[in-house]
């Protein structure tokens, strides 16, 4: 039991992390087209915190996804 319950959270802290790292990956990607198209770079905290909380919040219910699906058999998992 403990050791199925250390694996949930497990995948969902990885995923959480995964999904914060992809998030900010592709903004600061897109930024850098932004750079080349227009010349300049023009960002704030904001928007970086914004993606921080979105890919935080995509990859815990990716996470949760999989633990439910890996819980009820669903083939694959």
């Amino acid at each position: 039991m403990m050791k199925s319950l250390f694996f949930a959270f497990f995948i969902i802290a990885v995923s959480m992390f995964s999904g914060v790292i992809i998030a900010e990956v592709s903004y600061f990607f897109l930024l850098f087209i932004k750079y080349l198209a227009y010349g300049y770079i023009e960002t704030e905290c904001s928007e970086i915190l914004k993606g921080l909380k979105i890919g935080g919040i995509g990859g815990g219910v990716l996470g949760c996804g999989i633990i439910l699906s890996k819980l009820i058999k669903v083939k694959g998992f």
